[in-house]
């Protein structure tokens, strides 16, 4: 894959952090819970290096950590529920956007999972 390194603030990485978590509980199949399960160990690693194993823990470990995870899962569900949405129909358009530009520039598949 080719990737661009760039920074963003530790909550913002916490985040995605949470929403890798949730792709990877509603995932079905192995290979795709693997692959995720890769990303998420990528991350921590990162974020680790940039504030510390102690306070990566003590924040995973939060309640403030659960309550995004909670926001972030409602957020989920309702998208589940309203699949067929127009809101739900323009982002896929902007992941099938973003794919096209992934495999007609590098070649390969957009790493980002889509449930």
């Amino acid at each position: 894959m080719t990737y661009v390194s760039h920074k963003i603030e530790i909550a913002q990485a916490f985040d995605e952090l949470s929403i890798l978590k949730i792709k990877q509980s509603k995932a079905k199949d192995q290979k795709l819970k693997k692959h995720l399960g890769k990303q998420i160990c990528i991350l921590i690693e990162e974020i680790n290096e940039a504030i510390s194993y102690k306070l990566t823990k003590e924040i995973y470990c939060s309640k403030f950590y659960m309550d995004l995870f909670d926001a972030n899962l409602n957020i989920f569900e309702s998208v589940d529920k309203f699949k067929d949405s127009e809101p739900a129909q323009l982002n896929m358009k902007r992941i099938d956007a973003k794919r096209i530009i992934q495999k007609r520039f590098f070649g390969k598949p957009l790493g980002e999972i889509k449930l």
